[in-house]
């Protein structure tokens, strides 16, 4: 407690003047118009003459207060007619709580240890010492330290040896403080104002100071913080916030130059609270700060060097690439004071210990940036430590390089880095590798200050957008604004965009571009978390939604881990982020997977129900148990399942279609997603790098897709298939191939078992390309109707391969959160002590208790002040169109469609027959089609328009169209089907054919559909009754007939009929024709 030890100044040129010179805000503004001093002389003199005046109670008032600023702050006052009362004692501590002392900084605990003071002017000091130490150890009250202050002068080897005696007769620690040292303590500028007040000094004795802004800005600031401390409700149980608090107000002590001891005691304190309550960050932070202020503020060389130990002993333990950059800043000092021949520490070894330290983060192969970040300090130690120009300038070369490497990472801190290297002008301005380095570092600093300020206002754009529910131009601005953003350090934006980015992706049903968005977002913000080790609200929102979305896409283990993420970080930060109705809310959704679950899923997690209640998700665990058939486990005890209820649970909408249950448990699954109407599966090998191949791959895929729907582009292929392979090859490979001749579109991806966590710079690059690749052949197989000028609009204006693939092809993230060799599957989750509770019927609950499903209104139908109209593209989901054609255009177009045959036989069947240029070809599209709806095409599933009447100039010419028969595909699971159809017109001079064969076929109700093979014969590969007769007039506005009429027909249209259906077809057609 007692400040005594002398602290060695730091010497000129002065630390002090140097950085004030550089960072004058840190420093106080304040102007002292006139000093208050008090004269050393005639304060002694005051002291020398007190009892002249009888003023020994003054002394004593005025020492008490003194010893309260100078050792102990709880003092208690003793009453009576003189000084001293009766009590024994001058004054003496009271107890006060261990979190009440510890706030003070008092090393020892006061309540188990109780201080006595005596206070005298008279000149046997020593007489009077033996006299007050006999006296109050009479009183036996236990105490276990004196102090005895006198104002007469003292020898100090007198002093010394009556207060070893004292304490060797008593037993007790004796300190006796002479008149040396009351001068010192009341000349500091802090105290003098306590001998005016209690010691009756005369004179106006005032400083008169002029508040800098500076100044008046933080004591604001300090009052502000102050305020929060004295409002801190528990003391003994901080959170992390309030911990900070502490440091805050050393530092505003340290800049508004309070005096060395107020200083230093704040520190203390700052440090003491970090180290009891705070995380390790929190206290290597304070200790960083001590240290900082012990060389430039306090000059104090031994507090230097004390607290730096102190802060590396801290850094020693942790990982943490920015904990290490500021070690490196105060290993600088070091440096610094070790070549002006002052510093007692062991230069060397320090060194050694924090390049071990820093190559072993720039090694880390998983955190990209934090290794960057490692390489940057290694450089900057090895500018520190340089012996000529050549070392100097390589270093410089080194962290050009860096530079370069570091504009792909979000979370490299450029500017810092820019700021550092400006201040080593004074050393490096004449190195040619310097000027370089900072003339490319201020190019690139003006070329990301300019991307964000553009960003800022997409970002801004994005948002008014999602907030009028124009969620495909939010995606669109959200896109632009990240490709600003990603070159700066914009992280709050960063994270902001993503976060908005991926609620626009999930409002349009496209999930897994929501999760791909989700996860950079975590990313961002995990990174910052670790490196301050602290959690945040945004941490607990972003798992949430993460948890939300795989929660919809049927994955349940990763749902599951992402909810206990969002758990533990919610306890961890002070405001409330998970309310009842979020918690029930998720519940419902994860219960909804099971109760729509196939028996043979629900069996293999028999065990899970224990789980679920280890979470607090007791809805769920209910679900669950009432698809085992353990009703008699689950609800309250002794009441009966409302089955009711249940059916409810299970058909109401959770804002998407309930996802079948992904447990990834088998060898392989299947992931899938609807885009542009066309549904894209892909099936993989549950293991590595499959898994997180397949799963950025739907991402960037409804990522590049998602605005495209605002633009009408429809997908032509109903479905596409991939398939994600390993292949046996020691070198890195990945390629694709689609098969657009298969009956259903199909890819193949092959890649090597190549390590995600140990791909290098050059192979994530390979990876983002052949995404890239991917992507545009994808969208070229889909939308063959896309112009590539339309393409390249998509590129150029809205970014949208960088939105795609840099910010979704995230690929090993998923490691980053839940462990390098972590496993998906729900096995993760499962625990030996587990119950299994199994089946105990084979049939689900819905079978066995016979419930009907139920209807239930669609969150999707509300419109959410949209416009109503059916082909309202802009407003609709991608799942909500729905691609259902049997047409497989590219080999349509190859084929060379030339014409329509018919034969008939009386008593047989009638045969349609087409004829196709490339006659192979030809055949297959009829071959796949027998496949797709099987040869008896018992759904007529598809169509055969023949119309008639086309032209009046040659009445028996007609139309041929060939189409899926939309009215016998919908399932209800979509607003708008769409099928593509091919036109051929027929141009005979007769009658004849058609008629016979229309006369077979209303006699058969059915027809064969046959092409010719290669061979030359005929092949019949399907027996349809879908053949339509109409006449032109006939096709109305909204009939599916309408893409096989032209604008320029003349169709026939019976005598005297006014208005015919077919008007309002052609000037729909030609409303068309002229956008």
């Amino acid at each position: 407690m007692d400040k005594e030890q002398s602290a060695t100044k730091i010497t000129a040129p002065k630390p002090q003047d140097f950085l004030r010179a550089r960072r004058p805000e840190q420093f106080s503004d304040s102007l002292k118009l006139q000093e208050s001093t008090i004269d050393r002389s005639m304060l002694e003199y005051h002291f020398e003459t007190l009892n002249n005046r009888s003023q020994e109670l003054e002394l004593e008032i005025f020492v008490r207060k003194l010893c309260e600023r100078e050792i102990c702050p709880n003092l208690v006052a003793q009453t009576g007619p003189t000084a001293g009362g009766d009590g024994k004692t001058d004054t003496e501590t009271y107890p006060v709580a261990s979190q009440i002392a510890f706030f003070w900084g008092l090393n020892e605990t006061p309540e188990s240890e109780r201080w006595a003071f005596g206070v005298s002017t008279q000149k046997d000091w020593r007489a009077k010492c033996r006299k007050d130490v006999e006296s109050i150890m009479s009183t036996a009250r236990g105490y276990v330290q004196i102090f005895c202050v006198t104002s007469r002068f003292i020898k100090n080897s007198s002093r010394a040896e009556l207060q070893d005696e004292l304490s060797e007769k008593y037993g007790v620690k004796v300190t006796i403080l002479d008149r040396t040292w009351l001068l010192d303590k009341t000349l500091q500028p802090k105290n003098q104002q306590l001998a005016i007040d209690h010691l009756g000094l005369t004179g106006s004795i005032e400083s008169k100071i002029q508040i800098g802004p500076f100044d008046a800005d933080k004591q604001i600031q300090l009052t502000e913080i102050e305020r929060q401390i004295e409002q801190i409700e528990d003391p003994s149980r901080l959170t992390l916030s309030q911990v900070d608090l502490y440091t805050k107000r050393a530092i505003i002590y340290k800049e508004l130059e309070h005096d060395a001891v107020a200083v230093e005691h704040q520190f203390n304190i700052a440090v003491r609270t970090a180290k009891k309550f705070g995380t390790q960050r929190q206290h290597f932070d304070s200790l960083y700060q001590l240290t900082w202020a012990a060389y430039w503020w306090l000059e104090n060389a031994e507090l230097f060097e004390e607290t730096f130990e102190k802060a590396l002993g801290v850094a020693r333990e942790t990982d943490n690439v920015e904990v290490w950059e500021k070690v490196v800043t105060l290993f600088n000092l070091v440096v610094t004071i070790n070549r002006d021949g002052k510093c007692t520490l062991d230069v060397d070894s320090i060194e050694a210990t924090i390049r071990e330290k820093l190559n072993s983060i720039a090694d880390n192969a998983d955190m990209i940036s934090g290794a960057l970040q490692g390489k940057t300090s290694l450089a900057l130690l090895d500018l520190l430590v340089a012996e000529d120009e050549e070392q100097a300038n390589n270093t410089f070369r080194s962290l050009s390089e860096i530079a370069d490497s570091a504009h792909k990472l979000i979370g490299y801190p450029m500017a810092r880095l820019v700021n550092l290297l400006e201040a080593l002008d004074v050393a490096f301005g004449d190195l040619k590798a310097y000027e370089d380095l900072m003339d490319k570092l201020i190019d690139d600093a003006g070329e990301r200050e300019n991307s964000r300020i553009r960003a800022d206002k997409y970002l801004r754009r994005g948002a008014l957008s999602s907030d009028k529910k124009d969620y495909y131009r939010a995606i669109k601005c959200f896109g632009l604004s990240l490709y600003g953003l990603y070159s700066s350090e914009s992280k709050v934006e960063v994270f902001a965009a993503l976060y908005m980015l991926s609620h626009a992706y999930d409002k349009q049903g496209l999930l897994w571009a929501a999760r791909g968005a989700a996860l950079m977002a975590a990313y961002v913000v995990t990174s910052d978390a670790l490196r301050e080790q602290r959690s945040s609200a945004k941490q607990a929102a972003i798992y949430q939604r993460l948890m939300w979305i795989e929660g919809q896409l049927g994955r349940v283990s990763q749902s599951l881990t992402w909810y206990h993420l969002a758990q533990l970080v919610s306890q961890t930060v002070d405001e409330k982020l998970w309310t009842e109705d979020q918690k029930m809310n998720y519940e419902v959704l994860i219960g909804q997977l099971f109760l729509n679950a196939n028996l043979s899923d629900v069996e293999r997690i028999a065990w899970l129900p224990d789980k679920l209640n280890q979470l607090d998700l007791g809805l769920s665990a209910d679900a669950l148990l009432v698809c085992l058939g353990h009703e008699d486990n689950a609800g309250s005890e002794g009441e009966p399942i409302d089955l009711h209820l249940m059916n409810m649970w299970r058909s109401i909408d959770m804002g998407a279609p309930v996802a079948p249950l992904d447990l990834y448990l088998d060898r392989w699954t299947t992931i899938s997603s609807y885009i542009l109407g066309c549904k894209v599966s892909v099936s993989f090998s549950v293991k590595s790098p499959c898994i997180e191949l397949a799963q950025q791959l739907l991402a960037v895929l409804e990522s590049f897709c998602a605005p495209m729907m605002a633009d009408h582009a429809t997908a032509t292929v109903p479905a596409v298939n991939i398939d994600v392979s390993l292949e046996d090859e020691d070198d890195f490979t990945l390629r694709h191939n689609f098969d657009t001749a298969a009956q259903v579109t199909s890819a193949e991806i092959l890649c090597s078992p190549f390590s995600i966590t140990s791909l290098t710079d050059e192979q994530r690059d390979t990876i983002r390309q052949f995404y890239s690749e991917f992507c545009l052949h994808f969208v070229s197989v889909i939308c063959p109707q896309i112009s590539w000028s339309k393409i390249e609009e998509m590129l150029r204006d809205d970014k949208a391969l960088e939105r795609a693939v840099v910010f979704n092809c995230n690929i090993g993230l998923d490691s980053y959160f839940m462990g390098r060799n972590a496993v998906p599957g729900i096995e993760s989750h499962k625990d030996a002590d587990f119950e299994i509770y199994k089946p105990t019927r084979r049939a689900t609950w819905i079978e066995h208790h016979n419930v009907e499903p139920m209807d239930w209104p669609s969150k999707s139908d509300v419109t959410e002040g949209r416009p109503k109209h059916p082909f309202q593209f802009s407003t609709m989901k991608h799942r909500e169109l729905k691609v259902v054609s049997l047409i497989q255009e590219n080999l349509w177009n190859q084929a060379g469609w030339s014409g329509l045959g018919f034969q008939t036989c009386e008593g047989e069947t009638p045969v349609l027959m087409f004829g196709f240029e490339n006659i192979a070809i030809g055949h297959k599209i009829f071959e796949n089609i027998a496949k797709t709806i099987g040869d008896k095409d018992p759904n007529n599933m598809l169509r055969i328009a023949l119309i008639r009447g086309i032209s009046k100039q040659n009445p028996a010419h007609y139309r041929v169209a060939v189409t899926s028969n939309l009215d016998r595909s919908d399932d209800g699971s979509s607003k708008v089907q769409t099928a593509l159809s091919r036109i051929h017109t027929m141009t005979p001079s007769s009658f004849l054919n058609i008629d016979r064969f229309l006369k077979d076929y209303e006699v058969h109700k059915e027809c064969h559909v046959a092409t010719v093979n290669a061979e030359g014969k005929l092949v019949n590969h399907v027996l349809t009754s879908g053949v339509v007769v109409m006449h032109a007039w006939e096709i109305d506005e909204n009939d599916q007939e309408i893409s096989a009429i032209q604008p320029d027909d003349d169709v026939i249209i019976p005598v005297n009929m006014e208005n015919p259906p077919i008007s309002r077809a052609l000037a729909k057609i030609r409303s068309f024709e002229g956008r």
